[in-house]
């Protein structure tokens, strides 16, 4: 029994009850028969006994011990996401172990697995993702197909995979940095459309604007061909519309 002022304060908390030093500032007071005793937060059965007699205190206590736990958890999954950064790279550089991985008797349970082919090499971080995840329905796969698909950019880049966790933190999370990436797309989109538009202005407006070099537009070449084919496809059309004549 626990003794204050010389007197003994009522029943006393198991050892799980005793707050550890790490865990002293999310302490609780629970006022039992005038006396005080501290609890721990991240004890549940601490909670459901505080629950008993102060049920508001109880609910802070478990919300602040909530947070405390998702935080942790998203916090060490990301930096196990690094990990799968890391690993996915050294397959691919240490020789023999992409190998050795498509071999791997996971994959026996899927129709189509990693593949010892350049192809395969480049859906590594893919992959890797969906066996440390246990990936087997379509939805578990989809989802670390994302996890890959939003890191793929660092794990091209080379990025340490002790920073992958950092920067996953500055964009929000995953879902963070995927809308991150659809409006980067979307600006890249609308960039694109403008100079389109612009293209096409000129070309309309003839080449007066080219031969006085006030406009200074430069094509792609995958436009170019573009242009070329449609050309093609014009004058066929047009020898086909003299013969039928």
């Amino acid at each position: 029994m626990r003794k204050k002022n010389g007197k003994h304060a009522g029943a006393s908390l198991d050892k799980r009850s005793k707050p550890c030093d790490s865990h002293d500032s999310g302490a609780s007071e629970n006022t039992v028969s005038g006396s005080q005793v501290s609890i721990s937060i991240t004890d549940p059965l601490d909670i459901i006994r505080l629950a008993k007699t102060q049920p508001n205190d109880a609910a802070s206590s478990c919300q602040i011990a909530i947070k405390a736990l998702h935080d942790g958890f998203l916090n060490r999954k990301y930096e196990l996401l690094g990990a799968v950064v890391g690993i996915a790279f050294n397959m691919l550089a240490a020789q023999g172990e992409w190998q050795k991985f498509c071999q791997n008797a996971y994959w026996k349970q899927f129709k189509r697995g990693p593949k010892d082919s350049l192809q395969g090499r480049h859906k590594a971080l893919a992959y890797v993702m969906r066996y440390v995840f246990l990936a087997r329905s379509t939805s578990e796969i989809n989802l670390t197909n994302r996890y890959a698909k939003m890191l793929e950019k660092e794990f091209n880049a080379g990025v340490p995979p002790e920073e992958i966790a950092a920067i996953i933190h500055k964009h929000g999370g995953i879902e963070g940095m995927r809308r991150t990436g659809v409006a980067s797309r979307k600006a890249a989109l609308k960039r694109q459309v403008k100079k389109n538009i612009k293209y096409l202005d000129d070309l309309k407006d003839g080449p007066n604007d080219v031969l006085s070099r006030k406009l200074d537009y430069k094509i792609s070449h995958d436009k170019y061909v573009n242009i070329e084919i449609a050309l093609a496809l014009f004058l066929k059309k047009a020898e086909n519309t003299l013969r039928a004549a």
